[in-house]
């Protein structure tokens, strides 16, 4: 027979636990063994669970190190956060971030007070006057502070406030409680407090009846009176974030960020909201958990009073927590992690609770700035699909390369053959003919390229294999932070000003374009000079970004294979050959109307280019301070020159006419057959532009310094000769003339934009070929500005 109860009530033994445990398994039917598993002792949970069978991990974080400058609260402190929201830790990061570029946070601890209103009904009104008058009385404070003394020596009735509603009295007592919260401390005293006022006033007064509690405090609920009457700990923070630090911690702009917090601001004011935060009861029940807090003052503790103004250089940002109930002492904060993660933060026991709530409060007002941002930036959604809990796993997963993966590829290529088996290779591919990924590793998902060999079997029980490359990639988002890493590298103001430029800069769309582009050349079929593509996929929710191709690594099929590094095997049967087909591709699409329908293609324009002047300007000076052997004084003078004419420049490439251009059409992204024809792949960069971009890109990368200037004029004219023969025109003196002055400011750009940005790479990239890239165009500036 079961029981009815959970058995042994109130005991906190081991066997007990177990019995209840064994008891929970009986009545459910369910296995209950993991809850067996536990680092706390039954022992030690008295005071703070009853019918108690084990513990539920909660997964635990913690921040980076926080810079302080608090009144009590000084350094730098991490602080752990016992969360299930996915994002949060990573949000509050940044905002620290942000915290620490800017000197570290102000932060003072104001108050700390506990409430109980109990409430006495009276056999009258003319009684429950008497007694507000009794209560109100000058020394009557020192009389109750004796009174409660036998009860805690921790605790000081520091106030007493009175409201009168006929018969009723409510009553606020207002305690000082020491390091502990004071709940259940300040219960204690006021129910002492109301047995002995009810026993003195016997004969005096008529109290009908009293309640140990009527409501008005406010505890676990949110009330106005928190804000007024600073219920609990009462703690500000403040800061002034300079401009420069807004704009490279955040990527928005000092001004749309007070804006939109005055936006926000004003819609809490529509939904009623008390206070005008936007985040924090996130970071106070992170750390409300992880340090044994009572999860369940989260209510008032949330109540907090947010400021942000613009100022000269700098924006003025101030957070204050007028009813933060916490304590380092009592509660759940004697329970083994819940002190380790006190101590964590160097606030464990007596005498810490000010440095624990100027340090929750510095934590919550760096999620407010991180959250902010995300508003502005329109980021909110994508950090929460990234890090978001209870997500569903994105990529392709490591189990997802598998035999249906190959057998669909397999069928897609032929119906009459049958997959036998695939081997991966044994190394993931690092350098290769599809290019480098820029990415990160994460552990759910394949991010990179990899080669396999796919054996089948067709119907005549002929066996075979070949060869074929996965290219799995990630986000345009995440292929922009990792960019905005490389400017980081250089310095604040390179950092600064790439941030804005994200769209300009083609990396909108970018993990999608390469794919795309391979689909759409695939399906058009005028141009051939493409990997064959077995299968590709992308699935913007579940960022999968996948293409399946051939494999161009292959020697026994291909040559000259990544050679970007080493031109000297490339020949001049082999210059001629991608000449020809590169001015077959651009006569193909040559005006077609077709490619401006298509969104994933970059559609590069003046406007665009000139908006990055500062930028450009700002890289030349760092590359001239960085690397004055490739950045000389004449050179660095040479191209500043050239962004005083800029917008005639561009001129010259706006108003010419446009086709599809590979847009990195240089050694790194090109094989060739052993009978001699080009392969173009890596398409990411692929956009609507003039042709002479291809053209000049592939002659400043593959021709060698000592005969550039003769080599690239004789191939300009071959170039010329072949686009002429595809397009079957003849051009007219003046055509060749206009064709010519864009060769030449696209050369001019490239060395503006494409290589200065090459060269802020090279930091962290160390690309090899670069100075022989820039010192051909330099040779070829030099020598326009001659004639």
């Amino acid at each position: 027979m079961h029981h009815k109860k959970v058995p042994h009530k109130g005991k906190y033994t081991e066997k007990a636990a177990q019995n209840r445990l064994e008891w929970v398994r009986t009545k459910t039917e369910l296995n209950v063994d993991s809850l067996s598993s536990r680092d706390i002792p039954a022992e030690q949970v008295q005071g703070t669970i009853e019918s108690f069978i084990g513990t539920v991990e909660i997964p635990l974080g913690v921040t980076n190190p926080i810079n302080i400058k608090g009144k009590h609260a000084k350094g730098e402190f991490v602080v752990p956060i016992a969360t299930t929201a996915g994002a949060l830790v990573a949000a509050i990061n940044r905002g620290i971030k942000a915290v620490n570029n800017s000197g570290g946070v102000n932060t003072s601890f104001v108050a700390k007070k506990m409430m109980r209103s109990p409430v006495f009904t009276l056999k009258s009104m003319e009684d429950a006057i008497s007694l507000r008058t009794w209560l109100m009385v000058d020394d009557r404070k020192n009389i109750f502070n004796r009174v409660i003394k036998e009860v805690s020596s921790h605790t000081r009735l520091v106030d007493l406030q009175c409201m009168l509603l006929g018969k009723k009295l409510y009553v606020n007592f207002v305690y000082e409680t020491g390091d502990a919260a004071g709940q259940n401390m300040a219960l204690a005293c006021t129910n002492k407090l109301c047995k002995w006022i009810t026993k003195a006033l016997k004969e005096e007064i008529n109290i009908a009846e009293y309640l140990i509690e009527s409501n008005a405090s406010g505890g676990k609920k949110v009330g106005y009176q928190n804000i007024i009457l600073n219920k609990g700990t009462h703690v500000v923070a403040d800061i002034n974030i300079p401009n420069h630090v807004i704009q490279s911690t955040f990527k928005v702009k000092p001004d749309d960020f007070v804006e939109a917090f005055q936006t926000l601001k004003i819609g809490g004011s529509i939904a009623g909201m008390m206070g005008n935060t936007l985040n924090i009861s996130s970071v106070l029940s992170g750390i409300f958990i992880a340090t044994g807090q009572d999860p369940a003052v989260i209510h008032e503790s949330s109540i907090g009073l947010l400021e942000i103004t613009k100022e000269k250089n700098s924006v003025y940002c101030s957070l204050s927590l007028p009813s933060l109930v916490i304590g380092t002492v009592g509660g759940g904060t004697h329970l083994p992690h819940q002190q380790l993660a006190l101590n964590i933060m160097r606030c464990a026991g007596k005498d810490k609770v000010k440095h624990f709530a100027e340090i929750i409060c510095a934590t919550a007002l760096s999620l407010e700035l991180s959250t902010l941002a995300a508003i502005v930036s329109n980021q909110l959604y994508d950090g929460q699909k990234r890090y978001g809990r209870n997500k569903v796993k994105v990529g392709i997963q490591k189990e997802g390369f598998n035999e249906d993966f190959f057998e669909a590829i397999l069928s897609n290529a032929s119906e009459d053959v049958s997959l036998k088996k695939f081997k991966k290779e044994p190394n993931q591919l690092q350098s290769f003919p599809y290019s480098t990924l820029n990415t990160f590793q994460e552990q759910e998902k394949n991010i990179g390229l990899w080669k396999y060999k796919i054996y089948y079997q067709d119907k005549q029980k002929n066996e075979d294999y070949f060869n074929l490359v996965v290219k799995s990639g990630v986000s345009s988002h995440d292929y922009w932070q990792q960019y905005l890493k490389l400017g980081e590298n250089c310095n604040r103001q390179v950092s600064d000003l790439l941030a804005d430029f994200r769209e300009k800069l083609g990396y909108v769309k970018y993990a999608e374009r390469e794919i795309q582009t391979y689909n759409f050349l695939k399906k058009d079929r005028r141009f051939g000079n493409i990997p064959s593509i077995y299968s590709y996929e992308i699935n913007t929710e579940q960022d999968i970004y996948l293409a399946v191709l051939e494999d161009l690594s292959q020697t026994n099929y291909y040559r000259l294979i990544n050679t970007i590094d080493n031109i000297n095997q490339w020949n001049d049967s082999d210059i001629c050959a991608v000449l020809k087909k590169m001015a077959k591709l651009h006569a193909t699409f040559f005006n077609d109307r077709v490619l401006q329908e298509k969104d994933f293609f970059r559609k590069k324009n003046k406007i665009d280019n000139l908006n990055l002047t500062n930028l450009l300007d700002a890289l030349v000076q760092y590359h001239h301070d960085t690397y004055p052997s490739m950045y000389t004084q004449n050179r660095a003078v040479l191209l500043k020159q050239m962004l005083g004419i800029y917008e005639s420049i561009l001129n010259h490439i706006e108003e010419a006419p446009k086709t599809l251009v590979h847009g990195a059409m240089n050694p790194s992204n090109i094989v060739i057959s052993h009978s001699g024809e080009p392969v173009f792949f890596c398409w990411k960069n692929a956009s609507i532009d003039v042709p002479q971009r291809d053209l000049a890109e592939f002659l400043l990368f593959t021709l060698p310094n000592a005969s550039f200037l003769e080599n690239q004029a004789k191939y300009y004219s071959k170039y010329v000769d072949f686009l002429q023969h595809e397009l079957s025109t003849k051009m007219s003196i003046e055509v060749l003339r206009k064709f010519k002055m864009t060769y030449v400011a696209c050369i001019q750009d490239m060395a503006l934009e494409r290589l200065n940005l090459l060269t802020m790479e090279h930091k962290t990239m160390k690309y090899n070929y670069l100075e022989r890239v820039l010192k051909n165009s330099f040779q070829f500036l030099e020598t326009i500005i001659k004639s």
